[in-house]
């Protein structure tokens, strides 16, 4: 029952000496990665594959259903990973151990299709939408280490950028160092430039513009 307790995106893993059972659980959406392996000796997690992959005894031996799936597109065993061994846990599950025996998975959340808002007018729908959507953002604000957010020429990136202005004005000393982080293209058809620094003047934040075209690309980034 602790994942649905919690609220944000996480990822956690945890040992019961006592019952001797192991337990893991992902958000909702998967926004926060997992990995597991199990092995002779015990089971191992981490947020990423190489960091299994590392430990003593553990070979890096590709999986072919997996690498099959990649080449044809067509993706359906979503636990599995490139690397044998190694399963990822599912968002909005809990992965965890029962009388000692392998790891099994179980989707502790699903979207409740059922719940409809209903609003009198056009103008409601609105203003609940915008204040989700500002809550959303002022939770991924409650960090301790700096953001960075990619501002392209599109309505949700610079939505999100300029809602972000509006609660540092409101809450500046409380928030985290915020920067924003743009690619800049030749080709007419793909320029977002005037878009982006029309975003950019509006807010306080400094901008990061690298060139996406030239051959700079990975020196700028």
């Amino acid at each position: 029952g602790l994942p649905s307790r919690l609220d944000g995106e996480f990822a956690f893993a945890a040992w019961d000496e006592v019952n001797r059972r192991f337990f893991a659980a992902r958000d909702p959406f998967g926004a926060k990665p997992c990995f597991l392996l199990e092995q002779s000796w015990g089971i191992a997690f981490a947020s990423e594959p190489k960091q299994l992959l590392c430990l003593p005894g553990v070979h890096a031996e590709p999986d072919p259903l997996i690498v099959a799936e990649y080449l044809f597109l067509r993706f359906q065993e979503f636990e599995r990973t490139f690397f044998k061994g190694v399963r990822r846990v599912l968002p909005a599950h809990i992965a965890s151990t029962h009388n000692r025996g392998s790891v099994e998975q179980q989707r502790w959340w699903h979207p409740a299709l059922e719940e409809q808002a209903r609003f009198p007018d056009h103008e409601s729908y609105f203003r609940h939408f915008r204040e989700l959507l500002e809550q959303a953002i002022d939770k991924r604000l409650d960090t301790d280490f700096a953001v960075g957010c990619h501002l392209s020429g599109g309505l949700d990136s610079g939505s999100i950028v300029l809602l972000a202005d509006q609660l540092y004005r409101r809450h500046g000393r409380e928030r985290p160092p915020f920067d924003t982080i743009a690619a800049k293209y030749l080709q007419p058809d793909c320029n977002e430039g005037p878009q982006i620094e029309a975003v950019v003047r509006a807010t306080r934040f400094r901008n990061h513009a690298f060139d996406a075209d030239g051959p700079g690309l990975f020196k700028d980034l």
